[in-house]
């Protein structure tokens, strides 16, 4: 087989299987790396770098949308095929959470969830989990079963794990809820603390929010029961400060200095030190969309997601200032890519991406400019950037992994069709190989067998003639 036919079946190999990208973005489009179909996503995590990719699937959501497999699922960014899928066993309609470390080293897992096996540690190289922690099965009198809701966060720097318990109770014929806060080492499944709250409603609204500092040395988490605020350091189950509220989210910088916290109509800044409000804005409708891990951007979403008045609005922490505000949907485009849905920011605030709810993807710069667009998908629920803000994942009936790239930028060294590359080098290096074998091989058939042959032939070619040098 000649070389140039081994080079055409290996770019129809490349070319033809599931990655691919734009080499160009003349038009101002987001570069797409690689889709994989993954449906039904329902969280996402990336590395700092973007070189690791997290994602939780929702199993069939009773409620609608696009359905998966309730799995977790790693994958790094130069493939759409997964390094492992773990499967979580959460039920039908309930979230599957996903945290990860910032370089992709470990994740956690969490969710709605009716099996035994709640939620799990895992490292980057396999699925089987580090360690997993269990949480009962609540049945009533009526024999419905309800799963314990369960949510976690890794450290930044992946040494600890938080968790935040909705454990299902049960005494006579009175059903509550044990809420049920914890801090772990990464290491070993055994807590370093717990913090327990009892409540007489059950079930529980939904998962706890939970944020975790670099280092772990600072938690924030929700009680979603009656709205409370926590704050936690990492050395005792004591609470640093609390705070009152309809709280619905929250998230903490990448030092533990400055916690966000927002319910459905304002959000506010609070210190690590105290409860005292740093800074606050309302609008009638609004949520927290991403904070910056160095804690100098806050992105919110106001109005109601999807619908075509909700708008991206970026604050600065420090001043207290509108950066800008943009609404890329227009009546027209409302049909296609419906509202905004969420958004999130990259680790310095210089970047932030947004997502419709029609698959829509736009990626701005802090002073509002707009570096790239695209749509992947006909639904968008979820997005993350990476820390550095070079890549951009989005999720919902597809997902779909971007390199962040203005019009101006004109070649991209990204990793071009997965496999592709390999293949030719190594279609190259098969070719050279088989040619070298004949080359040596013609040799060796020109080559004598005796040693007197050999002689003979020197001695031969050594004759006088016509053409022999003077001595």
């Amino acid at each position: 087989m000649s070389f140039k036919c081994l080079l055409v079946i290996c770019l129809s190999i490349g070319l033809t299987s599931e990655p691919f990208i734009d080499l160009f973005s003349s038009t101002g489009t987001c570069p797409v790396v690689w889709t994989s179909m993954v449906s039904g996503v329902d969280s996402l995590g990336i590395s700092a770098d973007g070189n690791y990719v997290s994602v939780g699937s929702i199993h069939s959501p009773i409620g609608g949308g696009p359905s998966g497999n309730g799995t977790v699922t790693m994958f790094a960014s130069n493939s759409s095929r997964p390094i492992w899928t773990y499967a979580t066993g959460f039920t039908l309609d309930g979230p599957v959470r996903v945290s990860m470390s910032e370089n992709g080293a470990y994740l956690s897992t969490g969710g709605d969830v009716l099996r035994l096996r709640s939620l799990a540690v895992l490292g980057r190289a396999s699925s089987l989990p580090l360690w997993t922690l269990n949480t009962p099965v609540y049945v009533n009198t009526s024999f419905v079963g309800f799963g314990a809701f369960a949510t976690s966060a890794v450290s930044g720097d992946g040494e600890y794990v938080a968790v935040h318990e909705l454990l299902p109770v049960h005494v006579g014929f009175q059903g509550g809820v044990l809420d049920s806060i914890a801090m772990f080492r990464r290491a070993g499944m055994v807590p370093l603390w717990f913090h327990n709250i009892t409540h007489d409603v059950y079930p529980g609204p939904g998962p706890a929010p939970i944020s975790l500092s670099y280092e772990g040395a600072y938690l924030a988490t929700i009680d979603p029961d009656t709205g409370i605020l926590y704050f936690f350091s990492q050395h005792d189950n004591q609470t640093l400060w609390t705070r009152t509220g309809s709280w619905l989210s929250v998230q903490i910088s990448r030092t533990g200095d400055f916690v966000a916290a927002a319910n459905g109509s304002s959000i506010s800044i609070f210190g690590k030190d105290s409860n005292s409000t740093l800074l606050s804005t309302a609008f009638p409708t609004l949520h927290l969309g991403d904070f910056s891990r160095d804690g100098s951007t806050i992105a919110l979403i106001t109005g109601y997601p999807g619908t075509i008045d909700a708008t991206l609005r970026l604050y600065d922490r420090l001043s207290g200032k509108e950066l800008f505000s943009a609404n890329p949907i227009t009546a027209d485009s409302y049909q296609q890519l419906s509202g905004l849905e969420t958004a999130s920011t990259s680790g310095d605030g210089s970047r932030t991406a947004l997502v419709t709810l029609g698959g829509g993807l736009f990626v701005y710069d802090r002073s509002g400019g707009l570096i790239c667009s695209a749509r992947q998908g006909n639904v968008a629920t979820t997005v993350a950037i990476s820390g550095d803000g070079r890549f951009v994942i989005t999720g919902g009936s597809q997902l779909t992994y971007m390199a962040v790239a203005s019009p101006n930028q004109t070649l991209y060294i990204l990793p071009i069709v997965a496999g592709t590359v390999v293949a030719v080098v190594a279609a190259f290096l098969i070719f050279r190989k088989r040619r070298l074998h004949r080359r040596v091989g013609s040799a060796q058939e020109s080559l004598p067998t005796k040693p007197m042959d050999f002689e003979s032939r020197e001695k031969r070619t050594n004759l006088g003639g016509p053409h022999q040098l003077a001595l």
